[in-house]
């Protein structure tokens, strides 16, 4: 069995901040600086959504979705390792994307609620 779901947020990019969020992005990720700065140009050409942070827990999710960080609008919550489709479900109480053969991760009370005994929640 499964164990219980982490979660990861997604956002568009406002584009007269990409400046800010490329600062953002290379500074919490591992990704190169060329890396960051073509998917935040593609992200803003395309309309495409950029990963903020992956592998939360639900207080953590809250916590980024109340603080969002500067430079991003419309935030996506999304089970991890799955990305915004129509095939995903949505749970309108919780504002989730989540895998469509299962039922609300939240609603169902079967998620990582922190992730502060981990090592380190990775922040894109």
């Amino acid at each position: 069995m499964e164990g219980p779901i982490e979660f990861d947020v997604l956002g568009y990019v406002e584009p007269n901040k990409q400046v800010e969020v490329c600062k953002l992005l290379e500074k919490n990720s591992d990704k190169s600086r060329f890396s960051v700065r073509k998917e935040v140009l593609s992200s803003v050409k395309e309309n495409k959504l950029v990963s903020i942070a992956v592998g939360l827990g639900w207080n953590e999710v809250q916590s980024l979705v109340q603080n969002t960080p500067i430079g991003f609008i419309s935030l996506k919550i999304v089970e991890s390792t799955y990305w915004v489709s129509k095939e995903m479900s949505y749970c309108d109480s919780h504002s989730l994307y989540f895998s469509s053969s299962k039922n609300c991760p939240v609603c169902t009370k079967w998620y990582v609620n922190t992730n502060s005994d981990k090592q380190k929640v990775k922040v894109l």
